[in-house]
């Protein structure tokens, strides 16, 4: 029998590119960004579903149907485990963690973030904005910095 998966449009895509390496056998429930549900493309009624999975990408929360698919995932006391794109913390995995829900998050702001706060770090301590006030001023002036 087939792991009923939510997912939103744009992980269903990305699940078709991969359906034939994926086992056990997946039954994608595709969450349109206006809340619909569908499987193999017919319209299914929310209380007819029961995923044991959802997987969401970051484009509901830039693109619109963040709302509906949270509001869904809440209800679903067939989830057993949330993919988040998030990279940190959303209060409302709080309620599904007191359901016994897996939460795991996205790890693709890693490297983004180390390098951001590698930058910040240097910046801070070797006083970058006294450098740039220099240039912007076209002079060499030397200034004292601390090495990190």
């Amino acid at each position: 029998m087939p792991v009923q998966v939510l997912l939103t449009e744009t992980a269903g895509r990305l699940l078709d590119e991969r359906a034939a390496r994926v086992e056990p056998a997946v039954e994608q429930v595709r969450m349109q960004r206006d809340g619909r549900l569908r499987i193999d493309g017919r319209e299914v009624d929310a209380g007819a579903v029961q995923p044991e999975v959802a997987f969401a990408t970051g484009d509901m929360f830039f693109r619109g149907g963040a709302a509906p698919w949270f509001e869904l995932l809440l209800s679903l006391e067939s989830l057993r485990w949330f993919q988040s794109p998030a990279a940190g913390y959303i209060a409302l995995y709080d309620r599904l963690f007191e359901r016994g829900v897996r939460v795991t998050g996205a790890h693709v702001n890693a490297i983004p973030i180390a390098e951001y706060v590698i930058q910040a770090v240097l910046a801070h301590f070797q006083r970058a904005q006294e450098w740039a006030a220099a240039r912007a001023a076209h002079e060499w002036r030397p200034h004292e910095f601390r090495e990190v």
